[in-house]
Parts: C-alpha cells; sequence; structure tokens
C-alpha cells in the first residue's frame, strides 16, 4: 500500500483514476494504491462471501457485496473494502451504482501491505468516525479474526479468536462461523470444499 499523491482529491479526481490491476481508494482526500490481493486473501474472503450469502438466502436480513465495490461516505472519502452489508431496510436508500453512505458491516482481510497503514489505522479511523456499526478484521497469514463494535462513537473489540474457534455475532442470529474454514490450506493438506453454511 503506497500513498501516490500529496495534493487532496475527491470523487471527481476518483473518476478519473486507471482501470487497472490496482486498488484505489481516497481517505481524507489521500489517495492510497494497493497491488492486487494474494492467494490466501482471496481463499478468505470467496469462503467468508459463500457463508454469508447462503445464510441471507435463508435469513434475509440485508444484502452482502464484495470488492471491488465503491463506498462512497461522501467527500475526501472512498473507499473499496472487502466485503459489505446492508440490511435490508436501508439497501434502496444508500444502493445505486455503487454505495453512498454507511454501510451496517464492513470487512477487511488484512495482508502485509495494507494492515498497518491502511486497514488498522486509516480505515479503522475512517469507518468508527462516519459510524459504521461493525468491522471485521480477518488476518489468513496469521490465521486471526477479531471484531470491533461502535459503542459510544468509539469501536470496543469484542471478539479476538484464532485457529479453528467458532465465531458468533448478533448482527447475524444463529449464524456460526468455523474459522478452520477462512484458512487456506498448505500445499500438503487436503483442499476443503464448502461447507452447509449455518
Amino acid at each position: 500500500m503506497a500513498k501516490t499523491s500529496s495534493a487532496r482529491l475527491n470523487a471527481e479526481d476518483f473518476a478519473r483514476l486507471p482501470n487497472d490491476r490496482f486498488r484505489y481508494e481516497i481517505i481524507a482526500g489521500e489517495l492510497y494504491m494497493s497491488p492486487s490481493p494474494k492467494a490466501r486473501h482471496q481463499y478468505l474472503l470467496g469462503e467468508l462471501y459463500y457463508r454469508l450469502r447462503a445464510y441471507l438466502a435463508a435469513h434475509p436480513l440485508g444484502t452482502v457485496y464484495v470488492a471491488p465495490f465503491d463506498v462512497h461516505f461522501g467527500g475526501e472519502d472512498i473507499v473499496q473494502p472487502d466485503l459489505i452489508f446492508i440490511r435490508q431496510e436501508r439497501v434502496k436508500a444508500l444502493v445505486k451504482d455503487w454505495i453512498y453512505g454507511v454501510p451496517d458491516l464492513l470487512v477487511e482481510v488484512l495482508s502485509p501491505a495494507t494492515e498497518m497503514g491502511l486497514d488498522r489505522k486509516a480505515k479503522f479511523q475512517l469507518y468508527e468516525t462516519r459510524g459504521v456499526a461493525d468491522y471485521w478484521l480477518a488476518d489468513p497469514e496469521r490465521r486471526r479474526w477479531e471484531a470491533y463494535r461502535l459503542r459510544a462513537g468509539k469501536y470496543r473489540q469484542v471478539a479476538n479468536l484464532g485457529g479453528d474457534e467458532i465465531f458468533t455475532t448478533p448482527v447475524f442470529p444463529g449464524w456460526e462461523l468455523p474459522l478452520a474454514s477462512l484458512w487456506m490450506p498448505d500445499s500438503d493438506e487436503p483442499r476443503r470444499g464448502p461447507a452447509a453454511a449455518g
């Protein structure tokens, strides 16, 4: 991840950025450019998206979207979270060609290029300030999972799990996420197909 410009940018500038293999985001007017994600990142994101889609098909609480998909918070803040959830009663108001407003849940899959400067700092502060109720961080390298919930305007950590633990959340009642399903098997491990999502 790299900041690529010292000038403050906005939505008009964002629309003129090239359509290439990089991910471009603007936070507080600063342009961030990230390389395309690697295999462990995409494996985790695919598993998580599959399991949430399966749950929401049976429990229509809202809609889940996967990157690349722009979230326009307004002004100088435009990001592409890895996964986005919006409650059903808010979908029509927020989702046009892209998302305009504050989603209910955002998820970022960590990578060495984006973890410290972007996902844990710039985006953490942006999502907290903008009022995103829930923020999850998934680390495919360390096989760790963190969940934060907004309370009195500040994020409080509500989960810090790893390995083969099970994650549950009041955001999706009755849903269980076996974290072991998210970690891409090493080359000498058998690959798991998607299991039934609860």
